[in-house]
């Protein structure tokens, strides 16, 4: 299996009538670049990747993407914001740790 990875949004679609519709595409459009560069650096590095891109609540979305790909492992980055930073602002990360139903290996950034 090819190795993939993604860009995941943090769910602009919940807040359309909030924010304007310009920023929402610039950020889509910054999202992917952000893919392609990184597509690039595996690239040269010789390895072969899907790049995927999801809109929505990306705790969510990765645990999800996971289960319905057929996953069996997810590795994630943490910034080590800390207990209560985390607690206060939910992270990405411990969402994932929830969702996920199948084993998830967290790195220290």
């Amino acid at each position: 299996m090819v190795p993939e990875f993604g860009i995941y949004d943090s769910g602009f679609e919940t807040y359309d009538s909030l924010v304007d519709p310009g920023t929402i595409e610039t950020v889509k459009q910054m999202s992917q670049r952000v893919l392609e560069k990184t597509v690039a650096v595996f690239e040269q590095a010789g390895l072969k990747v899907n790049a995927v891109s999801v809109e929505g609540e990306p705790g969510r979305k990765i645990a999800d993407f996971a289960k319905e790909g057929g996953y069996d492992h997810i590795v994630i980055g943490s910034r080590g914001m800390g207990a209560l930073s985390g607690m206060a602002s939910g992270s990405v990360t411990q969402k994932v740790l929830y969702f996920a139903t199948c084993p998830v290996t967290v790195i220290k950034g």
